[in-house]
Protein backbone atom coordinates (compact mmCIF):
# COMPACT_ATOMS: atom_id res chain seq x y z
CA UNK A 1 0.00 0.00 0.00
CA UNK A 2 2.03 2.89 -1.19
CA UNK A 3 5.55 3.06 0.54
CA UNK A 4 3.88 0.95 3.61
CA UNK A 5 3.87 -2.96 3.74
CA UNK A 6 2.13 -5.62 5.64
CA UNK A 7 3.13 -8.81 5.96
CA UNK A 8 1.87 -12.05 7.92
CA UNK A 9 3.80 -15.12 8.54
CA UNK A 10 3.15 -18.40 10.74
CA UNK A 11 4.96 -22.07 11.10
CA UNK A 12 4.45 -24.64 12.69
CA UNK A 13 7.35 -27.07 14.10
CA UNK A 14 6.86 -30.53 15.22
CA UNK A 15 10.02 -32.03 16.92
CA UNK A 16 10.49 -34.99 19.35
CA UNK A 17 14.06 -34.58 21.78
CA UNK A 18 15.33 -37.54 21.94
CA UNK A 19 15.23 -36.94 26.22
CA UNK A 20 11.43 -35.66 26.30
CA UNK A 21 8.62 -38.11 25.98
CA UNK A 22 6.21 -36.50 24.19
CA UNK A 23 6.79 -34.46 20.70
CA UNK A 24 7.04 -30.57 20.96
CA UNK A 25 4.96 -28.62 19.04
CA UNK A 26 5.31 -25.12 18.58
CA UNK A 27 3.12 -22.52 16.68
CA UNK A 28 4.86 -18.95 16.21
CA UNK A 29 2.56 -16.58 13.64
CA UNK A 30 4.63 -12.92 13.19
CA UNK A 31 2.56 -9.73 11.70
CA UNK A 32 4.83 -6.63 10.65
CA UNK A 33 4.25 -3.01 9.39
CA UNK A 34 7.11 -1.30 7.77
CA UNK A 35 8.09 1.50 5.25
CA UNK A 36 10.58 1.04 2.22
CA UNK A 37 12.42 4.41 1.35
CA UNK A 38 13.87 4.19 -2.74
CA UNK A 39 16.64 5.58 -3.41
CA UNK A 40 15.31 8.29 -6.02
CA UNK A 41 18.59 8.68 -8.15
CA UNK A 42 19.41 4.29 -8.46
CA UNK A 43 15.61 3.16 -7.92
CA UNK A 44 16.43 -0.57 -7.76
CA UNK A 45 17.88 0.45 -4.19
CA UNK A 46 15.94 0.61 -1.17
CA UNK A 47 16.22 0.33 2.90
CA UNK A 48 13.13 -0.80 4.62
CA UNK A 49 11.97 -0.16 7.95
CA UNK A 50 9.65 -2.03 10.48
CA UNK A 51 8.17 -2.78 13.69
CA UNK A 52 6.41 -5.73 14.16
CA UNK A 53 5.35 -8.34 16.86
CA UNK A 54 5.71 -12.06 17.14
CA UNK A 55 3.61 -15.02 18.91
CA UNK A 56 4.46 -18.15 20.14
CA UNK A 57 2.77 -20.63 21.14
CA UNK A 58 3.75 -24.47 22.63
CA UNK A 59 1.90 -27.93 22.12
CA UNK A 60 1.58 -29.77 25.26
CA UNK A 61 1.54 -27.86 28.83
CA UNK A 62 3.51 -30.75 30.80
CA UNK A 63 6.31 -33.20 30.26
CA UNK A 64 7.82 -36.43 32.31
CA UNK A 65 9.62 -39.16 31.90
CA UNK A 66 12.69 -40.69 32.77
CA UNK A 67 16.47 -40.30 31.79
CA UNK A 68 19.17 -42.91 32.35
CA UNK A 69 21.76 -41.34 34.78
CA UNK A 70 24.70 -42.38 32.52
CA UNK A 71 23.44 -40.22 29.74
CA UNK A 72 23.61 -37.12 32.60
CA UNK A 73 26.81 -37.97 33.96
CA UNK A 74 30.24 -38.05 31.79
CA UNK A 75 32.15 -41.22 32.46
CA UNK A 76 35.13 -39.53 32.56
CA UNK A 77 33.84 -37.78 35.62
CA UNK A 78 32.58 -41.10 37.40
CA UNK A 79 36.22 -42.22 36.77
CA UNK A 80 37.39 -39.59 39.50
CA UNK A 81 33.89 -40.47 41.91
CA UNK A 82 36.36 -42.45 43.71
CA UNK A 83 39.12 -39.84 44.47
CA UNK A 84 36.28 -37.34 45.27
CA UNK A 85 34.84 -39.68 47.95
CA UNK A 86 38.28 -40.78 49.31
CA UNK A 87 39.48 -36.85 49.61
CA UNK A 88 36.41 -35.68 51.05
CA UNK A 89 37.37 -38.71 53.81
CA UNK A 90 40.49 -37.69 54.51
CA UNK A 91 39.52 -33.83 55.34
CA UNK A 92 36.47 -34.82 57.05
CA UNK A 93 38.56 -37.18 59.61
CA UNK A 94 40.94 -34.51 59.42
CA UNK A 95 38.34 -31.92 61.38
CA UNK A 96 37.72 -31.29 65.05
CA UNK A 97 35.06 -32.41 66.61
CA UNK A 98 32.81 -29.16 66.30
CA UNK A 99 33.78 -28.51 62.52
CA UNK A 100 32.86 -32.02 61.67
CA UNK A 101 29.43 -30.99 63.30
CA UNK A 102 28.91 -27.32 61.15
CA UNK A 103 29.88 -29.83 58.01
CA UNK A 104 27.22 -32.78 59.67
CA UNK A 105 24.83 -29.71 59.23
CA UNK A 106 25.04 -29.09 55.67
CA UNK A 107 23.97 -32.10 52.80
CA UNK A 108 27.85 -32.23 51.70
CA UNK A 109 27.67 -35.61 54.27
CA UNK A 110 24.72 -36.70 52.27
CA UNK A 111 25.71 -35.96 48.90
CA UNK A 112 29.25 -37.73 49.36
CA UNK A 113 27.43 -40.80 50.37
CA UNK A 114 25.20 -40.87 47.03
CA UNK A 115 27.93 -40.55 45.25
CA UNK A 116 30.28 -43.15 47.11
CA UNK A 117 26.98 -45.71 46.30
CA UNK A 118 25.94 -44.13 43.32
CA UNK A 119 24.72 -46.70 40.21
CA UNK A 120 25.41 -45.22 36.64
CA UNK A 121 22.81 -47.73 35.68
CA UNK A 122 19.84 -45.82 37.64
CA UNK A 123 17.28 -43.31 36.52
CA UNK A 124 16.06 -39.91 37.15
CA UNK A 125 12.37 -38.91 37.03
CA UNK A 126 11.68 -35.89 35.55
CA UNK A 127 7.95 -33.53 35.20
CA UNK A 128 8.27 -30.04 34.02
CA UNK A 129 6.02 -27.34 32.82
CA UNK A 130 7.00 -26.03 29.36
CA UNK A 131 5.64 -23.11 28.80
CA UNK A 132 6.55 -19.45 27.36
CA UNK A 133 7.11 -16.88 29.96
CA UNK A 134 4.98 -14.15 27.28
CA UNK A 135 3.21 -15.23 24.61
CA UNK A 136 4.10 -12.24 22.69
CA UNK A 137 6.97 -9.73 22.25
CA UNK A 138 7.66 -7.29 19.85
CA UNK A 139 10.76 -7.18 16.93
CA UNK A 140 12.21 -4.46 14.49
CA UNK A 141 14.15 -4.94 11.34
CA UNK A 142 15.63 -3.43 8.77
CA UNK A 143 16.65 -4.32 5.13
CA UNK A 144 18.98 -3.10 2.67
CA UNK A 145 18.37 -3.99 -0.92
CA UNK A 146 21.76 -3.84 -3.10
CA UNK A 147 20.20 -3.88 -6.04
CA UNK A 148 17.62 -6.38 -7.69
CA UNK A 149 19.11 -9.57 -6.90
CA UNK A 150 21.18 -8.93 -3.15
CA UNK A 151 19.85 -7.61 0.07
CA UNK A 152 21.04 -7.63 3.48
CA UNK A 153 17.89 -8.30 6.02
CA UNK A 154 18.35 -7.84 10.23
CA UNK A 155 15.28 -8.31 12.85
CA UNK A 156 15.22 -8.71 16.13
CA UNK A 157 12.95 -9.92 19.03
CA UNK A 158 13.86 -7.26 21.57
CA UNK A 159 10.85 -5.82 23.79
CA UNK A 160 9.48 -8.98 25.55
CA UNK A 161 10.65 -11.48 27.71
CA UNK A 162 11.94 -13.35 24.40
CA UNK A 163 15.47 -12.02 23.47
CA UNK A 164 16.10 -13.28 19.28
CA UNK A 165 18.67 -11.51 16.51
CA UNK A 166 18.81 -12.93 12.95
CA UNK A 167 20.96 -11.69 9.92
CA UNK A 168 20.72 -12.71 6.41
CA UNK A 169 22.32 -11.92 3.05
CA UNK A 170 19.40 -12.38 0.70
CA UNK A 171 19.47 -13.27 -3.01
CA UNK A 172 16.64 -13.31 -5.69
CA UNK A 173 17.24 -15.70 -8.30
CA UNK A 174 14.41 -14.40 -10.52
CA UNK A 175 13.71 -10.96 -11.11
Amino acid sequence: MGPLFFTVDANWTWSKPEMLDQPLRTQIMGLRVGHVFKNKRKPYKNFGLWVGTMRGKLGGAQSHGMIALNTLVPESMMDKRDEVVENYKTWYNDLGVVQQGLVNQTPVPDMMESLENWNAGGTVEYQFNRDLKAAWNGTIGCQYQFNKRWMLRSEGGVIGDRKSFMISINYRFCV
